[in-house]
């Protein structure tokens, strides 16, 4: 990589860093998936969710940092396990055999 590219990178990284902090990646359009929950209930899944979200840009943050296979393979089977039990949840609430 040359230096111009390494320093374009690291801004970049910065900038990210920078709007993590602030918590500018929570997308708007994600509150459009709990409009018909009591607003107590979906401000507690809402702050679930940005705490998910969070997570998961720092962990990714991280990673191109310090990439780390161990890591990787262990994040893989939390987002794994994670996925499986919301589908479980849905399959419940939809009458369905899990």
């Amino acid at each position: 990589m040359t230096d111009k590219g390494r320093q374009l990178l690291e801004e970049q990284l910065k900038m990210r860093a920078h709007c993590l902090d602030r918590k500018f990646f929570v997308p708007p359009f994600m509150g459009v998936f709990w409009m018909r929950i009591p607003p107590e209930k979906a401000n507690e899944i809402r702050q679930s969710f940005r705490r998910l979200l969070h997570s998961l840009i720092g962990l990714g943050l991280t990673l191109e940092e310090r990439f780390d296979e161990q890591a990787i393979k262990e994040a893989s089977m939390v987002l794994n396990e994670t996925s499986r039990r919301l589908e479980e949840i849905k399959k419940k609430l939809k009458g369905e055999k899990t």
